[in-house]
């Protein structure tokens, strides 16, 4: 049989739990209404960002991370439609467009020339871009006076690019092209898929919970027990069944809060 000091008990811990629920449904408010403000800045620092060149060959820009998927598909889509149907056909999703122009910085250069030994009308000549120490552009051919005209082979070096991504103390993401000193980049925008959404793997809203345990008793009116505990969880609220060796059941709600792991 209940006591008044059983109902007073239960009474208070009742309330406890009321508290902490608001508690928590308010700090949830908060922090919700503190993420859209700091999103809300972010966007904006992105939308009036620009192109930084911070080295020779080296520039960089931040993601805009704020697209949806449908708004990656639709840029893919005018930009790009073969490679947005082999996508859909491959069953890949898109996460991120990056879209550079990039030119060759412009040069001043002299040198040498030779004159064919058999025919004093044709100049041999060798051009090199930037450098001959570092050619990546080259052109080995003849000049013909007679006629004016000329006749020679292009050839191309390796061009090693680089790109990296970081992200800022704010929580965005800054995008890096990185080539050789002579290169140059007129633009580059970047979207992206939120960061959320680059992980496809959701915890289950839903779910079972099934354990046990062991009671010792501090009294001895009573006796050591064990117990079997299952029931179901929905996000973060947790409903649970007991039931004791000694004959006891009794019904317990555990609620999980979030905590964030710190960068």
């Amino acid at each position: 049989m209940k006591t008044v000091k059983d109902n007073i008990l239960f009474i208070a811990i009742l309330v406890c739990v009321l508290i902490i629920l608001w508690m928590n449904w308010q700090n949830r408010l908060v922090q919700k209404e503190l993420m859209d403000e700091v999103n809300k800045a972010n966007q904006e620092l992105v939308k009036q960002d620009k192109l930084k060149k911070e080295a020779d060959g080296q520039y960089a820009k931040l993601v805009n991370y704020f697209n949806s998927q449908r708004d990656l598909n639709n840029q893919l889509k005018e930009d790009n439609k073969e490679l947005s149907k082999l996508l859909k056909k491959q069953g890949e999703r898109l996460l991120m467009i990056n879209n550079s122009i990039v030119s060759l910085e412009g040069a001043i250069s002299s040198g040498g020339i030779t004159v064919d030994p058999k025919d004093t009308s044709i100049i041999n000549l060798s051009l090199k871009y930037p450098n001959s120490e570092e050619a990546f552009i080259n052109w080995n051919g003849k000049i013909f006076s007679k006629n004016k005209s000329y006749l020679g082979e292009w050839s191309f070096g390796k061009l090693p690019l680089q790109i990296i991504l970081t992200e800022t103390s704010r929580g965005v993401w800054n995008s890096r092209l990185i080539g050789p000193s002579w290169l140059k980049v007129d633009s580059m925008n970047i979207n992206s898929l939120p960061p959320k959404e680059f992980d496809p793997v959701e915890d289950q809203k839903i779910g079972f919970l099934l354990g046990g345990g062991f009671f010792k008793s501090i009294t001895p009116q009573q006796y050591d027990a064990f117990s079997v505990t299952g029931g179901i969880y929905i996000k973060n609220h947790n409903i649970l069944l007991n039931a004791t060796s000694i004959g006891q059941i009794g019904v317990n709600y555990i609620y999980r809060f979030n905590t964030k792991k710190k960068k």
